[in-house]
């Protein structure tokens, strides 16, 4: 029977978690590069699509705490698995209200909705609710998001 290691001992983030990171970065990538050396009339679809696959990302980190708090772990207290719950729907209301107010407030919702769930997932993985790859990888991946993100903001406006 094989032993679940303690969160202590797995600080290495797993080969697939990290793949699968690195690849979900490549639409927000490809969209960014589609918008700065793409043509006019290609800017406002993809400047949309990044905000539509921010919004599902988001979306989609939220529903990490939802599934966690749905796992019966016996180190987190019910008040906390509540508590987890009500959280996890930040990131999705935030995502779907990015779609809703234009794509330049868009964009700046996004970035503070992946600041916020990533200062939670901080506070989750000081409680020890997550491992500290599962930190490590988010660190990594919202530095990129949130770089992009305000590279397009930039570069839209004009400002850089």
């Amino acid at each position: 029977m094989k032993k679940t290691p303690k969160a202590s001992v797995l600080k290495v983030i797993p080969r697939t978690a990290f793949w699968l990171g690195i690849w979900g970065l490549l639409p927000f990538v490809a969209l960014a590069l589609t918008i700065n050396f793409g043509s006019q009339s290609q800017l406002v679809s993809a400047t949309s699509a990044l905000v539509a696959y921010g919004a599902v990302i988001l979306s989609f980190i939220g529903g990490i705490d939802w599934g966690r708090s749905l796992c019966g772990d016996s180190k987190i207290p019910k008040i906390e698995q509540s508590t987890m719950m009500i959280i996890s729907n930040i990131p999705p209301l935030l995502g779907w209200a990015s779609l809703l107010i234009g794509v330049d407030w868009g964009l700046f919702l996004l970035i503070l909705g992946f600041v916020i769930k990533l200062l939670i997932d901080f506070k989750l993985t000081r409680q020890k609710i997550y491992l500290p790859w599962f930190l490590q990888l988010r660190c990594g991946l919202t530095i990129v998001v949130v770089l992009i993100l305000s590279v397009v903001i930039l570069l839209k406006n004009e400002i850089w």
